[in-house]
């Protein structure tokens, strides 16, 4: 975790703040935050203050934080959960996988080699881009 370093005092000498500035410039807080130095002469009360950027403060925001996360990026990518390996949460079922898959590739995945096929218009015959299609096992 970074913080920024916050001064008001007006007897921080420009030499100080520039050897402040250069250290923390170098130095890396925990995980990609880094830190920063801000100085205001003469600003308000608490001449030195370290203000941490990026802390959690507790285990269960993280965790909710984390669901969240994979959730946006599974939907983001339109991708079935069930089959990136994530397990629903209580109460919720798995589903299908066959007929998700199913569903995914017809509807996601064969659009998207329509799209990439397009470029075979413009690349020479020898070099044109082919998908081999999917089987697909009807549920029984």
């Amino acid at each position: 975790m970074g913080f920024v370093l916050y001064t008001t005092d007006p007897n921080l000498s420009p030499t100080s703040e520039d050897a402040l500035k250069s250290a923390l410039k170098n130095s890396r807080g925990v995980g990609n935050f880094s830190s920063m130095l801000i100085n205001i002469p003469n600003g308000q009360e608490k001449g030195v203050q370290l203000i941490p950027v990026g802390s959690i403060g507790s285990k269960d925001e993280f965790e909710g934080i984390k669901k969240i996360s994979s959730q946006e990026t599974i939907v983001a990518h339109r991708f079935p959960a069930g089959m990136s390996g994530i397990i629903p949460p209580e109460g919720a079922s798995m589903g299908n996988p066959l007929q998700y898959n199913e569903t995914y590739y017809e509807n996601e995945v064969k659009p998207m080699q329509k799209l990439i096929i397009g470029v075979n218009a413009v690349l020479l015959k020898q070099l044109h881009i082919q998908f081999e299609t999917l089987e697909v096992p009807s549920p029984v």
